[in-house]
C-alpha cells in the first residue's frame, strides 16, 4: 500500500434542482477516509468542498480524537486538502454522512478527494452514493 492521499473520479452528475446531495458510507472491514468533493462545471470552473464543513457534511457530530468510538474523526494530517478529513476506524459502527451542496443547475464532473491506506491498515474504502443531482 502506498499510503497516500488520492482523488477519486466518481463520473459526471446533473443537478437540477439547485443542489448536489451525497451520501458517504464508511465500508465494513476498513477504515475510511473523507476529505472533500471537487467539481468541474461544463466552463472548466473548479468548485471545491471541504467534507469536514458542518454546514455541508450532516449526520455525526465530528470527534477530535482518534478511536472506535461510534463517530467520524476530525483528524488533522497535513497531506489533507485544508490539512482535515473525517476517518472511520475498522467496523466502529460510524454513521452515514450526508453532504450537501447549493450549485447552479449544470453537468459537472465529480471527484472526492480519500486516502489509499498505510502498511498498518491495509486499503482504505469509501463508499459514495448520489441522493440527488443524477
Amino acid at each position: 500500500v502506498d499510503s497516500r492521499v488520492i482523488e477519486a473520479p466518481l463520473g459526471r452528475v446533473q443537478v437540477s434542482d439547485g443542489r448536489l446531495r451525497l451520501r458517504v458510507l464508511p465500508a465494513p472491514g476498513h477504515k475510511t477516509v473523507y476529505d472533500y468533493l471537487r467539481l468541474l462545471d461544463e466552463g472548466g470552473r473548479e468548485l471545491r468542498f471541504e467534507a469536514e464543513d458542518a454546514q455541508l457534511t450532516r449526520g455525526d457530530v465530528f470527534t477530535a480524537l482518534p478511536g472506535a468510538d461510534g463517530h467520524w474523526w476530525n483528524q488533522e494530517y497535513d497531506a489533507f486538502s485544508a490539512r482535515h478529513g473525517l476517518v472511520s476506524e475498522v467496523d466502529e459502527g460510524a454513521p452515514a454522512l450526508e453532504t450537501t451542496i447549493a450549485l447552479p443547475n449544470g453537468n459537472y464532473a465529480l471527484f472526492v478527494g480519500t486516502f489509499t491506506g498505510d502498511q498498518a491498515s491495509g486499503p482504505f474504502v469509501l463508499a459514495v452514493e448520489v441522493v440527488s443531482g443524477e
